[in-house]
This record gives C-alpha cells, structure tokens and sequence, in this order.
C-alpha cells in the first residue's frame, strides 16, 4: 500500500510537471512576439523556426522628451506599457525610440546619462513586455560631416545590445539630402560595418536620401553585409503618384520597414492628413506588401499627435490615433 501510494505521489508530480511545461510552453508561443533572433531572408524578415515575421507598433517622442517639459505627460516606460497593454486595447509588437543627439538633453550632450536614464529603461521595458524595439540614431540632417558623432553612437550601443534579439538599430533616421544612393552608400556602409564588428545579429535599419524616400536605386546596389533591413518614410506631404516609384516599387525585391508614417488633419507640413485620404490609401500598401511599421508618433504635442493633452486616443477621420490602435487589433 505504501508502495502504491509512493508511486501515485511520483504519477502525479510527473503529470503535473508535463501539465506545467506544456503550459509554460503555449504561453510563450502566444505571447506578443517571442523575443527570439530575427533574420533576413530575401526580401522577408523571419525568426528562428524560419517563420515570416511583420513587426507593427509606434514610435515614440525622442526618450528625454519627457524630462525636457518638466515630466508632464508620459515617461517612455509609461509610453510602452501602454502601448502594449491589451486592456486598453493596444498590441504594438515594436515600439521606436529615437534618440536625439544635439538638443539640450540629447544624447551628445551627456553620453552615459542619456543610456543610463532613457536608453536602458525603455529597452529594458521591451524585453519585460516581450517586444521588439528599434534603437534609432534620430538625426534629421546632411550626413557628411556626421561620421564621428554616428560612429561614436553606434560604438557606444552595439556592443551593450549584442546580446539582445530584440533590439534593432535604426542607423541614421532622416539623410534629408538629395545626393544619389551610391554617395549614400559609401557614407553608411562604414557605419553599418562599425555595428557588426560588435554586434553580428541584430537586424539592422537603413533609410535612404531624401528623408528616407528616395530608395528605387537601392535593389541594384544594396548594403553590403547580412540581416540589413531598407527604411522607408511616408507621410500625406508626399504626392502619392510617387509612392510607387520611390518607396514600394522596391518592396518585392529588398526587405523594407516602414519606420514612419502618420498623419493629422491641419498638422504642419508634411503631416496634414485625413483617415480616407492617406490612412486608408497607406494601409492598402502596407497590406498589400506585407510590411512591417511604425507610426508616428506616441505624444500630446509632437505631431502628428495620436493623444490630446490629458492622454486620451484622438479618434475619428481627422486623428491618427484611433486608426493605429484599430490597425494592430485587426492584426493581433
């Protein structure tokens, strides 16, 4: 008898032990995004059991945005919380955080404090949520005479986020030049090069001239190296008659991530936009092509703004906010 007990005590710490890690395991295969590896292959982004995977989410304001106006509003750990709360109906698998090198609280200006106060909790807040995030170096500007600044940047963060499959590295956000891809090219391959002597799996981000648009050259003289991703960056200001030819025109032949994208009816130029005039169009595109984004951008006061000032969603034909939230739900 106490034989017969002895083993339905081990019967049952078995079963219970089976039950546990087949729970442990359904639990992780539905959650947001498994923070696993992701890599390129072709023109598609995939994990590691060789699925295909479409990153969708929002950008938020630059990281020290929310110290700079005397913490009113949102810090970015706030920010992703909820953006990634299902109770409040959001489901953002990536969320963006810019990283501002030259303003008064920028990253140039304080190297360690900007990564110890923003960079490493926003980041440290994704892997608690089970997402992706893409660490983007935020320069709006020419970038020939920004080599050091950006290698500097990159020989900073590469190597703290080797580690991490779930962080991705926008290179140079805006090259707001006219110059060719191939003058582009010779300027961005150093860096991306940089990157991978620290860190040799994160997918790496690049945009292109022109405020990440004029990208129809870049099928022909691609980025050397692997897991390299093509930005691209859309807004109403640009005529549609040229979304083809300058954007996705490039989306059946190199991997493309549409980083920015976004619009607010009377919001300055290049914003201003309504749901049925560039929601709608933008949306057929992005569903057409299968592409990963994100919107921007997550705040009160910077526009495209998806918030009013007391943080409640701006919904309707004028508002981008209640367009996005809708969007990920339909493709939870």
């Amino acid at each position: 008898m106490k034989k017969l007990k002895k083993y339905l005590a081990l019967f049952l710490l078995s079963y219970l032990f089976i039950i546990g890690t087949i729970f442990i395991w359904f639990d992780t295969k539905s959650s947001a995004v498994s923070s696993n590896w992701l890599h390129v292959d072709g023109i598609h982004i995939k994990d590691i059991h060789n699925n295909k995977v479409v990153l969708r989410g929002v950008s938020l304001p630059d990281l020290a945005h929310y110290d700079f106006r005397g913490k009113i509003g949102k810090s970015p750990v706030e920010l992703i919380d909820l953006l990634t709360d299902h109770k409040q109906g959001w489901y953002s698998t990536v969320v963006r955080l810019p990283v501002y090198p030259i303003w008064k609280l920028g990253y140039n200006s304080n190297p360690k404090r900007y990564y110890d106060n923003y960079i490493k909790p926003a980041v440290d807040k994704c892997v608690e949520r089970k997402i992706y995030c893409i660490i983007d170096w935020h320069y709006i500007d020419d970038p020939t005479n920004l080599d050091a600044e950006t290698r500097t940047f990159w020989a900073d963060i590469a190597p703290k986020y080797k580690n991490y499959p779930n962080v991705l590295f926008e290179v140079f956000n805006e090259n707001s030049t006219d110059m060719s891809w191939a003058t582009w090219k010779n300027i961005v391959q150093p860096w991306i090069d940089l990157i991978r002597s620290y860190a040799p799996n994160n997918l790496i981000l690049v945009g292109a001239p022109h405020y990440a648009q004029h990208l129809y050259d870049a099928p022909s003289n691609p980025i050397k190296g692997k897991n390299i991703v093509y930005v691209g960056h859309i807004y109403p200001g640009l005529d549609q008659k040229l979304w083809d030819k300058w954007i996705f025109d490039v989306a059946d032949k190199i991997p493309l991530f549409i980083t920015e994208w976004g619009f607010r009816n009377g919001a300055d130029y290049p914003t201003s936009g309504t749901v049925t005039s560039f929601g709608i169009p933008l949306k057929k595109k992005l569903e057409k092509y299968n592409l990963s984004w994100t919107c921007w951008v997550a705040d009160h006061s910077w526009q495209p703004e998806m918030f009013d000032k007391d943080w409640n969603l701006l919904v309707g034909e004028n508002y981008m906010g209640g367009f996005v939230q809708d969007y990920l739900l339909s493709k939870n």
